[in-house]
Parts: C-alpha cells; sequence; structure tokens
C-alpha cells in the first residue's frame, strides 16, 4: 500500500506585487473617482490614455470576479456605516448631529467600507491570496432591520 503514503504533488508560487501596483489597482477597482486623476494625489504618476483605458478593462476583470458577492460587501457596508455613526454619537462627539448630517456621515463611512471590501476581495483574489472557487455568496437571505 505505498501509493497510500505518497503525499499529493504540489507547487507553491510566489508572486510580488509592488505596494504602488495594488494601490493604483485599489483606486480604479473601487471606482471612487476619476482613477488616473486620484493617482497624482496620493503620490502615484498618471498613466496615459491608453494605459488608462488598459487599467480600467484590467480592473473590470478584477471585478467580475467578485459580483456576486457584491449584496454581501452592500450589506456589510451598511452595517459598518451604522457602526461608525453610532461609535460616534456615543463618545459624545456626534451627539448633536442633525438627521442630515448623520445621513451623509452614513455615506461617508458606507463609501470607505465598501471601497475598502471591493478592493481587499478583488486584489486578493488577483495575487492568490484568495480563492475566487472558495468564495460564494450562495442564497443568503439578510434581515437588516437590526435597529
Amino acid at each position: 500500500m505505498a501509493w497510500f503514503r505518497r503525499r499529493p504533488k504540489y507547487e507553491v508560487v510566489s508572486t510580488e506585487v509592488p505596494m504602488s501596483t495594488i494601490l493604483r489597482w485599489y483606486l480604479y477597482d473601487t471606482g471612487l473617482d476619476d482613477a488616473n486623476k486620484l493617482a497624482e494625489f496620493v503620490g502615484l504618476n498618471k498613466v496615459s490614455a491608453e494605459g488608462d483605458a488598459k487599467e480600467q478593462e484590467d480592473s473590470d476583470i478584477r471585478v467580475s470576479r467578485i459580483m456576486e458577492l457584491m449584496p454581501y460587501i452592500d450589506a456589510l457596508s451598511d452595517i459598518s456605516a451604522d457602526t461608525m455613526v453610532a461609535l460616534h454619537r456615543s463618545n459624545g462627539k456626534g451627539a448633536d448631529l442633525t438627521p442630515e448630517e448623520t445621513a451623509s456621515s452614513k455615506i461617508i463611512y458606507k463609501a470607505v467600507s465598501m471601497s475598502s471590501l471591493i478592493g481587499a476581495l478583488s486584489i486578493g483574489i488577483n495575487i492568490g491570496i484568495l480563492d475566487s472557487g472558495a468564495l460564494s455568496s450562495g442564497r443568503i437571505e439578510m434581515d437588516m432591520d437590526y435597529e
């Protein structure tokens, strides 16, 4: 029964990606604003029009790998935004927020949370630290009325 003791053959692959590349991917994948314009504000060089088109095309591929997770990402982003507003209010700094300011804060917190999750998942899959085949949203009913 020597075949029973055989170790599976596998190959360890190491990928090195510069942080500047990950940052650029994040800017394109999150779609918060003109990624090429934002690149300058975070210390990266702008890319040419052709480079911008290629970055957007590559981003579309990365983001398409997590599209089935978007309801989950959206729900977690709502939870995060509500939690951050509650935290802000509980420490006394946001006790006097108007309903409009509260709504505005939730929008900002949700954008931060959602962009972080989208960037983490799309980039993680692209560099191989997450397996897109192992990620599945399935069919989960979430009751968002937790207040």
